[in-house]
């Protein structure tokens, strides 16, 4: 049913913006979809993830009759493909194969993944093909290190990643043209991205949460100055970074 008014927006006597609209020009939208269901389940807020959920899903479905238009493919036959590929990554379940962890299971995810490429005639495949040139930075190269790390190519410990941190932090300070210092700072942050790896955090979350984190309490930061009738502008490091902590000590309460 749901189909049926996207299949109406987007005919002749519809509207035109749907009529416009192709699979790249739903792109941005896509992403900013995206981006509001993470924000409803950052915020635990269920009514929100609900309708940004439904957001999300009209333009999947708006995206399938883009496709059916074109006679590329049709909504069921995306349903149909992700039907039959968890079934098939999922002999445990569906199958006779018998799995004792969850470690297990993501082992044969993965050679189940590899047999369908080699299905597909893929030959010399790297490890990391199939990861979205489109992630956020931080998310893509953590799925790059995991990838590298699963294929062999890993560290002996968490004091090993730290101390390639420390090296990449002192690269920066010693880099000599502005542009060096960039190259730099790119390598520290993939080099954080594969230490937090190493200890299971998702560090995309873990960056966003901090980022609400800052957003919190630096609007509190805010409310304190305008109430004191202060000037954030005119006030020095040391008396900002007072109200800074007195913000942080009230959170902890």
């Amino acid at each position: 049913a749901f189909q049926e008014p996207v299949a109406h927006l987007r005919a002749p006597e519809g509207c035109p913006w749907d009529r416009e609209q192709t699979h790249a020009s739903l792109r941005n939208t896509l992403l900013e979809e995206t981006y509001e269901v993470l924000t409803a389940i950052d915020e635990d807020d269920m009514e929100a993830l609900k309708e940004e959920l439904g957001d999300l899903l009209l333009n999947v479905v708006l995206q399938a009759q883009i496709a059916t238009e074109a006679e590329e493919f049709r909504m069921s036959d995306v349903i149909a493909a992700i039907n039959a590929k968890l079934i098939r990554r999922h002999p445990h379940v569906f199958g006779d194969q018998v799995v004792s962890s969850s470690g297990e299971v993501v082992a044969n995810w993965n050679e189940i993944k590899k047999q369908e490429k080699a299905d597909k005639g893929v030959k010399d495949a790297s490890v990391l093909d199939g990861i979205a040139p489109a992630l956020p930075a931080l998310a893509q190269a953590q799925k790059m290190a995991h990838r590298a790390e699963r294929a062999g190519f890993k560290w002996d410990s968490h004091e090993a990643r730290l101390a390639k941190v420390h090296e990449e932090i002192e690269e920066i300070i010693t880099a000599n043209d502005p542009a060096h210092r960039a190259e730099e700072f790119g390598d520290l942050c993939f080099t954080i991205a594969d230490w937090a790896d190493g200890y299971g955090i998702d560090i995309e979350t873990a960056a966003r949460e901090a980022n609400l984190k800052f957003s919190r309490r630096f609007r509190k930061l805010e409310a304190i100055v305008r109430r004191r009738g202060l000037d954030l502008n005119a006030m020095s490091q040391d008396d900002m970074l007072k109200i800074w902590r007195e913000v942080k000590r009230r959170e902890k309460r």
